[in-house]
């Protein structure tokens, strides 16, 4: 009996597929390539609470991998893994390499989509995601399929022509093909009817001239290599800006950092956007700083510097990542009191 039970848990385990994206590094496999993001150490999991739950919801799931029905959707805007940060610049059009390490083989296909969102504090839909389904770079179709073997798939994508965005979600879908069901026209099968399925999304830029462009290899960073926003002690150095003195409670300034992360704020048709404004102040300050979104001038004109609340986790929540995840999105707006309190 007890034999029959392992081999039950054997299969069960067995008829999960797994698998992360990793080029764009999706908001969930971040922190593996050196971003200063919150871990998720689930990340070749979005698969939508799992196979039963996105049943349950009528086949639906997050556009990220939470499950549909989740109140606060961890890797959607708003959810601590979703920080805005661009991780990959492209030009409209190209024809580009996504990569996705299958850690658990079912067969199936990839698809992948763009969503043209330039708000970094909405959460996309799969109306606007199903708007741009990318064509195979390398063969006819949209359906990726996968062959039997674990391990790194490298997708030939095509980019639509005209499409530019500052903040474009990029969405990877893992249809698996391996369990039994059947179709709406009756045809029973492995592969047909329901079956498992993994999301995730990447936060990418899309340009419209010159050549597609990556960031350079990314390394862990090191206290050394990485401005990180942090508040001025109690006994500031020479490196730390004074707290402003017009009010005892206003909030302070970010660190200066290197000498090109000073007085960050967007740029070009995102100037007056008090969010973009926001997001370049705390993600320049992260390392993540394009150029045609953000300007970092010298730090001379320190009364026109922007200001940085030092926010922090709290209660249950408190944690250095959860900290960090504060800092970041409290510049966005989005500041819970569940979880964050800002000066």
């Amino acid at each position: 009996m007890l034999h029959i039970v392992l081999v039950l848990l054997v299969l069960l385990h067995q008829t999960n597929g797994h698998g992360r994206l990793i080029d764009p590094p999706s908001r969930a496999s971040m922190f593996r390539f050196g971003y200063h993001t919150p871990p998720d150490y689930n990340d070749n999991q979005g698969f939508c609470g799992g196979k039963d739950i996105q049943q349950k919801n009528n086949g639906q799931c997050g556009v990220c991998g939470d499950r549909w029905d989740a109140a606060v959707k961890p890797h959607e805007a708003g959810g601590i893994y979703a920080t805005g940060k661009i991780v990959r610049t492209y030009t409209a059009g190209a024809l580009i390499t996504a990569t996705v390490q299958v850690t658990a083989n079912h067969m199936g296909y990839f698809e992948f989509r763009i969503c043209v969102n330039n708000d970094v504090t909405k959460p996309a839909t799969h109306e606007c995601l199903d708007k741009h389904l990318l064509e195979l770079g390398d063969r006819p179709g949209t359906k990726f399929y996968v062959d039997k073997e674990s391990g790194y798939k490298k997708v030939s994508l095509k980019l639509p022509e005209g499409v530019v965005c500052s903040q474009c979600v990029f969405q990877w879908k893992y249809h698996a093909g391996n369990s039994w069901g059947t179709d709406p026209d009756g045809k029973s099968c492995v592969g047909c009817g329901p079956q498992e399925e993994f999301y995730a999304c990447a936060d990418i830029a899309i340009t419209s001239g010159g050549t597609a462009t990556k960031p350079p290899v990314v390394t862990v960073p090191t206290k050394s290599t990485v401005a990180i926003v942090k508040v001025p002690t109690e006994k500031p150095t020479t490196r730390q800006p004074q707290e402003h003195k017009t009010s005892s409670s206003a909030p302070v300034k970010a660190s200066q950092g290197p000498s090109s992360i000073k007085n960050c704020h967007a740029i070009g048709a995102f100037a007056n956007s008090k969010a973009y404004n926001n997001w370049c102040v705390a993600n320049c300050a992260l390392g993540t700083c394009p150029d045609y979104l953000c300007s970092c001038d010298d730090g001379s004109d320190e009364e026109d510097a922007p200001f940085v609340p030092e926010c922090n986790s709290y209660g249950v929540h408190k944690s250095n990542n959860m900290d960090q995840w504060c800092k970041t999105n409290c510049q966005l707006g989005f500041c819970p009191d569940t979880h964050c309190t800002c000066a």
